[in-house]
Formats: C-alpha cells, structure tokens, sequence
C-alpha cells in the first residue's frame, strides 16, 4: 500500500544531508497527500530541495506544514514562484502538486514583507485556477503593515482562510 501522509515533525536534529536523503524517496511518494515538516530545522536550501522533490514526484498534496522552522522571504519567494501561473503551464502546477494543495501552513518562521508580498501575488493567480479553497497559516513571521496588507487583500478577493 502506498504512504499518503509522512509526518517528521518534531524531528528538529535533521541536517541538511539528512534532508537531501529523505527527498531521495519522495519520488516513490507519488500518492502522498500530506506532508509534514514542523520543527525540523528546515532552511531554505532544504526547501528548496523539497520543491524540487515535489515536482518529480507528482504528488497530489493537499496539506503541507512547515511551521517552526528557519524559513526566510527566500523560502516564501521559491514557494511564490511555484504559485505563478504565468511562468508555469498549468501541467507544471499540477505537477508541482500545489493547485492541489488545501492546506499550507508557514507559521512561526522568519518571513518577511517581502516574502509575504510575493506570496500573496503569486496566490491570487491561482484563486480561479483551484478546484478548493485554500487555508494558509502565515502567523507568528516577521512580517509588518506591508505584508499585512497583501494578505487582507488576498483574503478579500479569495475569500480563502488565512491566518496572520
């Protein structure tokens, strides 16, 4: 039977080696629906890795949850570059699995306005490109009115949940 859900968190001791490891056998995840990461330490080079990992596996991931981690205005800027319709086909969307995604949680990492802003942007291309809404936990980051405001917006023209 295939894994549809893989929970590391709390596993705070994974090194970035560590990491590279486990994207490894991701690609035999191709039914892994959710995905979590929490307290692992995880930067933005690993995240980096995960995308990468992610879009050769063509999972149909609904949820991800990377919060407490170490994750910057990089990290939301590489996940803003996957949410861009105009730089991806829509085969590469669903490839990356995030059109599918339902649940997205970034809480309690180090991400900025400019990493908000980016992500807020890149989301409201796809609000009629989903099949469901989406919920996004962007609480506890490092972000301010600017970030703020990019994310009332979003949730005015998306009418999805999100929490900051």
């Amino acid at each position: 039977k295939l894994l549809h859900q893989w929970d590391f968190g709390g596993n705070f001791t994974i090194s970035s080696a560590g990491f590279s490891s486990l994207f490894q056998m991701m690609p035999l995840l191709c039914n892994l629906t959710k995905l979590s990461l929490q307290m692992c330490s995880l930067k933005d080079d690993s995240l980096d890795m995960l995308v990468q990992t992610l879009s050769l596996s063509g999972s149909p991931l609904h949820s991800l949850v990377l919060d407490r981690n170490r994750l910057t205005d990089r990290a939301a800027m590489l996940l803003a570059r996957c949410w861009r319709k105009e730089e991806l086909s829509n085969d590469d969307l669903r490839t990356y699995g995030m059109l599918s995604l339902q649940y997205c949680s970034l809480s309690h990492n180090q991400i900025g306005d400019a990493g908000i802003t980016a992500l807020a942007t890149a989301l409201e291309l796809t609000i009629g490109a989903r099949e469901k809404p989406l919920h996004l936990n962007l609480s506890k980051n490092y972000f301010r009115a600017d970030g703020m405001r990019a994310l009332a917006q979003l949730r005015k023209r998306s009418g999805w949940k999100i929490s900051y």
